[in-house]
């Protein structure tokens, strides 16, 4: 394994972290507060409108 195929897979597996971690919030705030925004402010604790 050369080192420039080490180093590809590891940005390939940290981008693949990355965005599993950001489906996985954008999907809790759409189950939590309904649009995004308000999801986001709903987890913080601060009133809507």
């Amino acid at each position: 394994m050369s080192a420039i195929t080490i180093y590809l897979l590891m940005l390939a597996s940290i981008f693949g972290m990355f965005l599993l971690s950001a489906a996985i919030i954008w999907v809790a705030n759409r189950s939590l507060g309904g649009d995004d925004a308000g999801g986001a402010r709903d987890m913080i604790g601060t009133p809507e409108g």
